[in-house]
């Protein structure tokens, strides 16, 4: 079975990061139970972050229309 990535590039900007090597060795780990590429599951985990934020600010807002 082929890893999960995305279709392609386009519209994508490439950036680069810093880990700690306890978790690259991690996200590593994960990539390989997961089969799914390491930039895909960095992805996913910033969307997921971003999703969480965004509901946090609206709460510290007092917005709880969410």
């Amino acid at each position: 079975m082929a890893k999960k990535r995305a279709a392609t590039r386009a519209g994508m900007v490439v950036t680069t990061i810093a880990l700690d090597k306890d978790l690259h060795d991690a996200l590593t780990e994960a990539s390989y139970q997961d089969k799914t590429a390491l930039t895909e599951l960095i992805r996913q985990a910033v969307r997921a972050w971003l999703v969480h934020r965004g509901k946090a600010r609206k709460r510290s807002r007092g917005d709880v229309s969410r």
